[in-house]
């Protein structure tokens, strides 16, 4: 074993672990989710994961590999970490975050699925395939115990995603750079589901729509592009039988500052239009996209706030979300 490969193995055995009877500790606590900041959770090398199977025979979840815990002790705080919804899996990567306070919310989920032969823009198909299945870890354990877990080849844009300013500008900010806060904003509401397939939502529209509902859109806020075209999520032509964002429409939007476009929509621009207007107006602008969301009709009553916040790949241009919508339970 080489001088560096022996010294990060070292290090691996030394981390942190959580014991078997802790584990059963917390279960018979009835805990809902058990969460550290090191991998794996149990002993280093135990390729049976008895810690684990005790957690999650117990009903608990478990989250692996935070960070900036220390900046939370001695506070009230609550735990956020929403998987990617990839259907049929035994796990997901998730963007963790910590809420500081004292809070009592509605959570309303606002993703779609990603699966396996999905219609996707770009034709970037999420692929994913078993690296370890419950039948075969089954025979080798013979019958002891399984397991299941998958490799994923993913787009950064697949299923419901947010885009980061570098996808169309060279020097915008990645996705790693946006702050949390320009992902939490207030949601103002353009109901825009009179538009059929192909037609276009331009200044117009989202004037009446101000009039119509009484809305205001401020500097910061969240324009919410309703449309439920998420009905047809499952659909082959999903990605072009949709109504679209103008090149008026997007430069109506950004003359307003939003700290987010979110839309129920995929692609935004029209889908012949193969300049992409609407990406290169709003990601130039500075004002990231949230797509491919679904269950806005459950944002017309109250005030909510739409909540996104993608993974931390590092110089990426978009990433796979778990969106959703709060809203404080007394101002229900």
């Amino acid at each position: 074993m080489r001088g560096r490969d022996r010294e990060q193995e070292l290090m691996r055995l030394k981390q942190c672990q959580l014991s078997l009877d802790g584990a059963e500790w917390l279960t018979r606590r009835r805990v809902g989710v058990v969460a550290a900041d090191f991998p794996g959770l149990g002993r280093p090398g135990d390729d049976r994961y008895e810690v684990k199977r005790a957690l999650h025979r117990g009903g608990a979840l478990t989250v692996e590999q935070l960070c900036n815990l220390a900046r939370l002790e001695g506070r009230r705080w609550y735990l956020g970490a929403a998987p990617i919804r990839i259907r049929g899996l035994a796990g997901s990567l998730i963007r963790a975050v910590g809420l500081v306070g004292s809070w009592s919310l509605d959570l309303l989920d606002l993703s779609l699925d990603i699966f396996p032969g999905m219609t996707a823009l770009g034709g970037a198909v999420p692929t994913l395939w078993p690296r370890a299945s419950h039948a075969l870890t089954a025979f080798f354990y013979r019958g002891a115990l399984s397991y299941q877990t998958t490799s994923m080849l993913l787009s950064e844009h697949a299923g419901t995603h947010v885009d980061a300013p570098h996808h169309f500008d060279e020097q915008g900010r990645t996705i790693d750079q946006l702050p949390l806060g320009q992902l939490c904003l207030r949601a103002r509401v353009f109901d825009m589901t009179h538009k059929g397939a192909l037609d276009g939502i331009g200044p117009a529209d989202f004037e009446e729509a101000l009039r119509r509902d009484n809305l205001q859109l401020a500097a910061g806020e969240a324009a919410v592009i309703r449309t439920e075209h998420s009905r047809n999520y499952e659909r082959s032509d999903y990605t072009y039988h949709r109504s679209f964002i103008t090149a008026a429409g997007a430069a109506w939007l950004a003359a307003r500052r939003p700290g987010l476009v979110a839309t129920d929509l995929v692609g935004l621009d029209e889908p012949a239009d193969r300049s992409d207007p609407v990406h290169n107006c709003l990601l130039r602008a500075d004002i990231p996209q949230l797509q491919v969301l679904t269950n806005l009709r459950g944002l017309r009553e109250g005030e909510w706030y739409v909540t996104a916040f993608p993974l931390k790949l590092v110089g990426g241009t978009g990433a796979p979300v778990r969106a959703f919508a709060v809203r404080r339970r007394d101002a229900a």
